[in-house]
């Protein structure tokens, strides 16, 4: 059960984290920011989605060991965490060595939302933002005339 609320809740976080980051890009665009600024937020954001990550895979591993191949069993917990974290950085750069692999489906479906939230940020971030921005900036002006 312990293993299902937390695969919920990180479904729940990554769809709050996904929502308030678009809403963040919007707000970033129409608000014409500089370029740099958007960079910032992005860095952040990945930085989020890593960290908390590296946090689920922990609390997965920590109910069930077994939920992962390829971690010694004589860790300590700081140490767990950097296995995890590093881990986690390796899945959201594509990097994946396969020294650590997960082995339960729960941690499978985990590792497959990581990925998928890195190909989209990836993606997006790789896309042209400029297009994007201009795009929005057009529609924003069209709605003001369409008001007047």
């Amino acid at each position: 059960m312990s293993t299902f609320l937390l695969v919920l809740l990180c479904f729940s976080k990554t769809i709050y984290f996904v929502w308030v980051g678009y809403q963040k890009i919007i707000d970033v665009t129409i608000k014409d920011a500089p370029f740099h600024k958007f960079i910032v937020f992005a860095c952040m954001n990945i930085s989020v989605f890593i960290l908390s990550f590296t946090f689920d895979f922990f609390g997965l591993y920590l109910i069930n060991p077994t939920n992962y191949e390829g971690m010694p069993v004589n860790y300590s917990n700081p140490r767990l965490l950097f296995e995890f974290l590093f881990f986690s950085l390796q899945q959201f750069t594509f990097f994946g060595y396969g020294n650590l692999l997960p082995s339960s489906v729960l941690a499978k479906i985990l590792s497959m939302l990581e990925l998928t939230i890195s190909f989209l940020t990836v993606l997006f971030i790789l896309s042209d933002f400029n297009s994007l921005k201009e795009s929005l900036l057009t529609r924003v002006e069209a709605r003001k005339d369409e008001d007047e």
